[in-house]
């Protein structure tokens, strides 16, 4: 056992087992009985890491109280903070709360840290605190640290890239770009792929996925993304579509993005080129008539018409104003697939000859469900 547990026994019996007597405040009798065992620790912790003075003196004293390096940041040592996920940390809070009203901070930030559950931006936090008391023994037995502390190492080498390093970085490596959003680093989920992504990432390390930033509610109490898994589907293939026509679209890196998914032709690349490059508007109009499916400007409007159960989550969560009754419709023999829903025979809307076709996503089959966290009142 350790040596301060040893004496606060033998102070309560009064003696030792040898009969000489034994006081809980005689400094005297602290210091002879655990002096020796705190600097054994220390030099013991220098000797298997050299030079690191921080971590022996650590390990020094949480090995003479009992505990020792092996067991300071174990799974125990994360358990504790994974427990504490979706409450309040009514602690922290009321230390920021203090903070913000010393700074003179309104009542409405101070409302928004009231409502503040303990995330995994928090937990982040406080593994920072600790990963560096992990050695490898420690990090094989807790999965969790082990992932925080490799993800950690790729994020700080991402921090010191150029802008076009990043830009790569994140293309070819998609798990570290889900890692931030992870741990809170970004609240913004930009495709199908990476939310199921977060969903099985949480799911691994048996963590709710309502306790990641991105799938909470927003400080106006909107769904950052559908709480209805069975709206997901739909919402990312309305945000891939052209906010307005293809031939509005500035980034060419998009439009190749556009052919890649088979939603244009290869040919519509050098077209969209040519249309850039055109001077005169009377030249411009002559390639929209010629095009209409590159300057259709209403690709999001229709999908929403098409999909009124995903229309009326973009009015009510995204604040879009309500679309106005349209009778007309296009005639093709190629069209807008609606998100399937629990709504019958969902119309579709046809396309101008030439259209394309949109990719069908697998419908997202989870074994969980995201609910906005409730949260008592401070």
């Amino acid at each position: 056992g350790s040596p301060a547990l040893s004496l606060l026994l033998e102070s309560r019996r009064g003696k030792t087992y040898s009969g000489e007597k034994v006081s809980a405040t005689d400094v005297g009798q602290w210091v002879d009985r655990l002096a020796p065992f705190l600097v054994s620790d220390i030099y013991n912790t220098l000797e298997e890491y050299p030079g690191d003075i921080g971590k022996a003196v650590t390990s020094g004293a949480l090995g003479y109280l009992g505990a020792g390096i092996n067991t300071y940041g174990t799974e125990t040592q994360t358990q504790q903070f994974t427990d504490k996920l979706g409450t309040q940390d009514t602690e922290s809070m009321q230390e920021e709360i203090d903070r913000l009203t010393k700074a003179g901070a309104t009542q409405a930030k101070i409302n928004e840290v009231k409502a503040k559950i303990y995330d995994t931006s928090s937990l982040r936090q406080d593994l920072d605190k600790i990963i560096n008391t992990f050695d490898e023994e420690a990090l094989d037995k807790d999965q969790l640290a082990r992932y925080f502390k490799d993800w950690n190492t790729q994020n700080d080498s991402y921090k010191v890239m150029s802008s076009k390093e990043k830009e790569q970085y994140i293309e070819n490596n998609p798990d570290f770009q889900t890692g931030k959003i992870f741990w809170g680093e970004l609240t913004t989920i930009s495709t199908l792929d990476q939310a199921l992504a977060l969903v099985e990432l949480a799911n691994d390390y048996d963590i709710a996925p309502d306790v990641i930033p991105a799938f909470q509610l927003t400080d106006k109490g909107k769904e950052r993304i559908p709480i209805n898994q069975d709206l997901w589907e739909g919402y990312f293939e309305y945000y891939d579509l052209p906010s307005s026509s293809y031939f509005g679209i500035e980034d060419e890196k998009k439009i190749q993005e556009y052919i890649d998914n088979g939603k244009l032709d290869a040919g519509m690349l050098k077209v969209w080129q040519q249309y850039r490059n055109v001077k005169t508007d009377t030249a411009k109009n002559a390639m929209k008539r010629k095009y209409p499916i590159m300057s259709m400007g209403t690709w999001r409007d229709d999908y929403r018409r098409a999909n009124p159960e995903l229309d009326s989550w973009l009015i009510e969560n995204k604040e879009l104003s309500p679309l106005a009754k349209k009778s007309t419709s296009y005639s093709s023999s190629k069209s807008i697939s609606p998100v399937k829903t629990s709504t019958p025979s969902m119309p579709s809307i046809s396309r101008p000859s030439n259209k394309i076709s949109y990719p069908k996503f697998k419908k997202p089959r989870l074994s969980m469900s995201i609910n906005a966290p409730k949260v008592g009142g401070f």
